[in-house]
């Protein structure tokens, strides 16, 4: 998520607009909030509806806990961002999914493992027909 915060004044820049789904329940999405300070709209997607809709499926053990992402983790942690409280689904894998204004999927990034994210350039050039 921090990735994608630093770049909010371009986001708002291109128009873009950003909201948040988390199949957590309320009270693990306020801590997350105040946790990150997140500025954009949390939306609470309980039943996973989101998820299914956009191909985001549950991850492996491996998906999960690779070398590569315990890598990630650790660095992470070192550069003082320590993990959240655990989810209802520690399996559930998210992703990027950019809808422009009449309702047309432009990009849907299923995530491989939890660090697997587009960048926001890469979301920026999709937005302004650059990719």
């Amino acid at each position: 998520m921090s990735q994608l915060r630093r770049f909010e004044k371009e986001f708002v820049d291109h128009e873009i607009r950003t909201v948040i789904f988390s199949f957590d329940n309320e009270v693990l999405a306020k801590d997350y909030v105040q946790t990150t300070g997140l500025t954009w709209p949390i939306l609470l997607d309980p039943d996973f509806s989101f998820y299914r809709a956009y191909g985001m499926p549950k991850g492996s053990w491996w998906d999960l806990a690779s070398p590569v992402v315990l890598a990630k983790y650790g660095w992470n942690m070192v550069s003082g961002s320590l993990p959240g409280k655990r989810g209802k689904d520690l399996r559930q894998l998210g992703g990027n999914v950019l809808v422009d204004p009449d309702g047309l999927v432009e990009l849907n990034h299923v995530s491989a493992n939890p660090h697997d994210r587009p960048s926001g350039r890469q979301i920026i050039a999709v937005a302004s027909g650059k990719n």
